[in-house]
């Protein structure tokens, strides 16, 4: 059976959609009616403001607008007429962010005060209690409760839908007479759909993914780590600092705390080594590479060595020390393979190492010719 919390009142009609109320959908929208902050601006506008564009955005921030104190003592008492519907707006902002875990006192649960003027809390043999705190389960849900889930949803879902409804109006385009009034206002004039600041804001943000926790009845009983005798506390909050974790679950903190460095350490470390690795594999390939193009710009070269030493075979090392003595001594001279493949010291090249055996090696290595050459077999070194 589904138990639906009712949150409307008096003031609802004046209230945005995020609780409930109709302001920011289309049918609001096209209603044709000022708003508070247009009226107020021009308002202040006829009793001679410096800058009243400037209040169509936040009517309450009206320092320094008028030259007499009359003047804006008129504007203070007719602009803030409606500040009620706006306050109770922000409390039910606050109720929300309360049963979603994501409310201030949800991150930094706070003791009772039995002092300021609020009912007297008292334990169940009638003494009273001065360190009692409210939202002792911390950043957890309260959506288990009968009724929550459904409220939390419907009004996501009710301001979801009328977002959606307004974008496509300014993606679109106003199709009548109706659409483009909604349209002016909401998107041209720039209409405030509820209260600029509130009172609490959340503390919830994005990149907080942690928090806040799973919702279920398990966490408010007394088999768990938080109960109404050892509240959720946050390191480091200096406005809670009654309740003191027992050694045991201080130790086990520790522990988890512990192996948690370790993990990140070995993490590390592992990620160290496979750059190290990454980086070898790297020279290597480089090393394979710059040997691979020695051997293939070697094979001309040799041929014509061999032959000017009588047919004898010259071997990879020898032609290599050669080239790194004189690497440019002959890079303009063309050379013409008369005899083919293999070179003279092919017998040699599978005792050079990484440039590998000589049917890795093509024949025929294309390369520009000069312009006044057309022999295939004639290459530029």
């Amino acid at each position: 059976m589904c138990v639906c919390v009712s949150m409307l009142s008096l003031l609802t009609p004046r209230q945005s959609d995020s609780v409930g109320g109709p302001i920011g959908s289309m049918r609001e929208a096209k209603t044709v009616a000022s708003y508070p902050n247009y009226d107020a601006a021009y308002l202040a506008k006829r009793l001679g403001a410096q800058n009243p564009k400037a209040l169509e955005h936040n009517r309450y921030r009206s320092g320094g607008q008028f030259t007499t104190p009359q003047n804006e003592l008129v504007y203070l008492q007719n602009a803030t007429k409606g500040y009620e519907a706006e306050a109770e707006e922000c409390l039910k902002k606050e109720f929300k962010d309360w049963l979603a875990g994501v409310h201030e006192d949800n991150y930094l649960p706070k003791r009772y005060d039995n002092t300021k003027g609020g009912a007297i809390r008292r334990d169940m043999r009638g003494k009273k209690l001065d360190d009692w705190v409210p939202t002792w389960w911390g950043p957890h849900q309260l959506t288990y409760l009968p009724g929550v889930r459904e409220y939390l949803r419907e009004q996501a879902v009710k301001a979801d839908q009328n977002s959606l409804d307004m974008n496509k109006l300014a993606h679109l385009g106003p199709q009548n007479v109706e659409e483009a009034w909604a349209y002016f206002k909401h998107w041209v004039k720039g209409r405030p759909v509820g209260p600029e600041e509130c009172l609490h804001p959340s503390p919830a943000t994005a990149s907080d993914h942690t928090r806040p926790f799973r919702a279920g009845p398990r966490h408010m009983q007394h088999d768990t780590q938080y109960n109404a005798d050892n509240p959720y506390r946050i390191d480091g909050d200096q406005g809670f600092s009654r309740t003191m974790d027992t050694p045991l679950q201080l130790a086990v903190v520790a522990a988890q705390r512990a192996a948690a460095e370790r993990a990140a350490a070995e993490r590390a470390a592992a990620r160290a080594e496979a750059a190290q690795l990454l980086a070898a594999d790297r020279r290597a390939e480089s090393e394979f590479a710059r040997d691979s193009r020695a051997a293939q710009i070697a094979s001309p070269v040799a041929q014509k060595a061999a032959n000017s030493r009588g047919g004898t075979p010259m071997t990879m090392a020898e032609f290599l020390n050669t080239r790194r003595q004189a690497p440019f001594q002959n890079s303009r001279r063309e050379i013409r393979l008369k005899d083919p493949w293999p070179p003279p010291f092919a017998s040699t090249l599978n005792t050079v190492g990484p440039v590998g055996s000589p049917s890795s090696y093509s024949p025929y290595v294309p390369s520009r010719v000069s312009s006044g050459t057309r022999n295939r077999g004639t290459r530029r070194l």
